[in-house]
């Protein structure tokens, strides 16, 4: 089971967290980071795997959008996977089934990873200048821009490498582990 560790912005925004964090060990995926944040007076939420730094931004986002948070998040983070990654049939099916049971939990305080996610929404206003208007934003392709930000992060992916390296790659490391059955 995937767990998506929610800020308290985030959490009051879903509103359906558990309170205690989870016990369980870690998803060969990793589980996530979110956070709810504002530009230009438009919510945007972001999300960050605990094992790469791979990020999903959502954009100008309303809470009747939402709905069923699991189903949501899951379509929006396979459509990032099938856009980056050009996923055939047979790894998006892989993907969905690592994918089919998503909780919410309040954070866990993961400093590495939260520390990248900050450096993400502090430049997010610089994007209103380059693409327009936040309600514009083709997420998708913002979300592969960050993802090609070099990082530095005590992560999965940080463990015999150099002191930085891009999410992108890294999470391409742990797709192709996936469906090599690794």
């Amino acid at each position: 089971m995937i767990t998506v560790f929610c800020s308290k912005k985030l959490e009051k925004f879903l509103g359906e967290v558990d309170v205690k964090s989870a016990a369980e060990g870690v998803p060969f995926l990793g589980n996530w980071n979110g956070h709810s944040f504002h530009v230009t007076g438009k919510r945007c939420l972001l999300f960050l795997n605990s094992k790469t730094c791979y990020c999903v931004l959502i954009s100008a986002v309303l809470k009747k959008d939402i709905g069923n948070f699991g189903e949501f998040f899951k379509e929006r983070l396979v459509r990032q996977f099938m856009d980056d990654f050009k996923l055939g049939e047979m790894g998006e099916e892989i993907l969905r089934h690592h994918l089919k049971n998503i909780r919410l939990s309040a954070t866990n305080n993961d400093k590495s990873v939260l520390g990248t996610m900050n450096q993400h929404v502090q430049v997010m206003p610089y994007y209103t200048t380059r693409f327009g208007p936040v309600e514009t934003w083709d997420d998708v392709s913002l979300s592969c821009l960050l993802n090609e930000v070099p990082v530095s992060a005590k992560v999965w992916a940080n463990r015999d490498k150099s002191h930085y390296f891009f999410p992108r790659e890294a999470m391409g490391e742990l797709l192709e582990l996936m469906s090599s059955g690794g």
